[in-house]
């Protein structure tokens, strides 16, 4: 199923501090591989919660539903004269 993990492991954390290098697809010992597509993988230095996961997958399947790109707005800088400003993201209420 698309952006569904095949394997979501918020137990890495053992495996994530050995000393033994990081493989992706194999099993350790290799003696297993991974039949298909490794699309991403990221660790991080907390757990993270589903919702926090599902947010993060629906931010990059549809990022429109969470940002807008405005036009550019003059702006005034005391030190330099009235210029214009580069484009805005605003985050959508």
């Amino acid at each position: 199923m698309e952006d569904t993990p095949v394997v979501d492991k918020d137990a890495l954390s053992a495996t994530m501090v050995d000393t033994q290098p990081l493989r992706l697809g194999i099993v350790k010992g290799g003696t297993d591989y991974l039949k298909g597509i490794l699309d991403e993988f990221w660790a991080s230095d907390m757990v993270r919660s589903a919702d926090w996961r599902e947010t993060r997958i629906n931010n990059q399947d549809s990022p429109a539903t969470f940002y807008s790109v405005v036009n550019e707005e003059a702006y005034y800088d005391h030190e330099e004269d009235c210029g214009v400003g580069g484009v805005g993201l605003y985050e959508k209420e």
